[in-house]
């Protein structure tokens, strides 16, 4: 055959030189041949892209379900401070469904005071390799503020920081309320000690006083009665002192709570009246308790005293009671401004007070009481007023 040609190739993949040429009878047939060849080989690099492609996509999916089932708050944020991913745990901290906590500014979540600090400590992560640790006090949704423990870090060829957040506020709280009880334990001892010394010569004074005015003349009837008063005054503050006595006794009975408020309901109405205040009761069905009545008498009237002073005029105060779960709340609500952060959680300390002419025992009292039943008392403060909320274990 004079218009046969014999070709001699070699595949263009193959590096040995002792690999035989392939011969073919035309240039068509070597031409579909290599098409072939390369349409395989491309076909074999094709599968193991599109598994690696596959491999990466799993390995996505596994970091996004770590990244949604940790517990912790995760946040990435640009070096602009642009939050551009969260995970559930930190909208469920905030309050916020995803879509609308990622278009709130950064600046808008962080508590003002804290927002410098903040700005540090991210311009700190942008410069260190290392992890930089740090606290502040995020903004939820219902306007309260969660305290949550950072750890960040940066990759810096993606302008991204890196963070997790652990909320610590309930044990903020916890430390807060262990301070508290150990500075009634400090002065639950001194009423101990020298509660009673003390008592016991000012009822004497009194007694000579008492007896001295029946043979005065009437212009000094006025002083001995002021004495009289400042006596009963100074007795009325021990009674309160002793009141924090860690190691009161108390007689606690199967009791109704909405039966010692009802009983005390008169007298706490008339204080309102007289401050130009109304009362108002809701009580909501609510199972007996083991109860010290005179002590919870106590704690009411305490925190009674508190909302009337903070309300002016023509305000009301609100006692409710009601059931969460496996806890009997006492409210007691006023419409004053609020208190400030700083004030909230220094309440309940002994002697503390923001009242002119205050002596700062009517919260540490109640929490003294709080302490002796088990019970929690939580404090929620706005501009619009405060409720001091007493939980009871049923």
């Amino acid at each position: 055959m004079k218009n046969e040609i014999i070709l001699g190739v070699r595949p263009n993949n193959v590096a040995n030189q002792e690999t035989p040429v392939l011969h073919y009878r035309s240039k068509a047939q070597a031409s579909e041949t290599l098409h072939q060849t390369a349409i395989k080989e491309l076909c074999a690099v094709n599968a193991a892209l599109q598994l690696e492609i596959e491999q990466i996509r799993q390995r996505e999916e596994e970091l996004t379900h770590f990244f949604e089932l940790i517990p912790d708050a995760l946040i990435v944020i640009t070096f602009n401070k642009k939050l551009v991913r969260i995970n559930s745990a930190f909208c469920c901290h905030m309050g916020y469904p995803p879509d609308e906590l990622k278009n709130i500014p950064l600046k808008y979540l962080i508590h003002p005071e804290d927002i410098d600090m903040t700005r540090a400590y991210l311009e700190q992560v942008k410069k260190e390799p290392n992890h930089v640790y740090f606290e502040n006090r995020f903004l939820t949704k219902d306007g309260t503020y969660r305290n949550l423990s950072w750890t960040a870090t940066s990759i810096a060829k993606k302008e991204l920081i890196y963070a997790v957040g652990k909320d610590i506020t309930q044990q903020k709280q916890l430390r807060k309320k262990a301070a508290v009880l150990e500075k009634l334990n400090f002065a639950g001892e001194m009423a101990i000690n020298i509660g009673h010394e003390i008592r016991n010569p000012l009822t004497t004074v009194r007694g000579y006083l008492q007896r001295m005015s029946l043979k005065a003349p009437d212009k000094l009837q006025d002083a001995f009665q002021l004495m009289i008063t400042e006596l009963d005054h100074s007795n009325a503050i021990i009674s309160q002192f002793l009141f924090l006595a860690r190691n009161k006794s108390i007689n606690r009975k199967w009791q109704n709570l909405n039966t010692i408020i009802s009983a005390l309901a008169h007298t706490l109405e008339l204080e309102a009246n007289l401050a130009d205040q109304t009362l108002c009761l809701r009580l909501g069905n609510i199972p007996d308790m083991l109860l010290d009545e005179q002590e919870i008498a106590k704690l009411l009237v305490c925190l009674c005293n508190n909302a009337l002073e903070a309300s002016s005029a023509k305000h009301c105060i609100t006692i409710s009671t009601s059931v969460e779960g496996n806890k009997g709340i006492l409210s007691v609500s006023d419409t004053g401004c609020g208190m400030p952060d700083e004030v909230v959680e220094r309440l309940g300390t002994p002697f503390f007070t923001t009242k002119p002419g205050g002596i700062g025992l009517g919260l540490a009292v109640c929490y003294s009481i709080a302490a002796r039943h088990n019970l929690t008392i939580d404090v929620q403060s706005s501009p619009r007023g405060t409720t001091v909320s007493v939980f009871f274990p049923l």
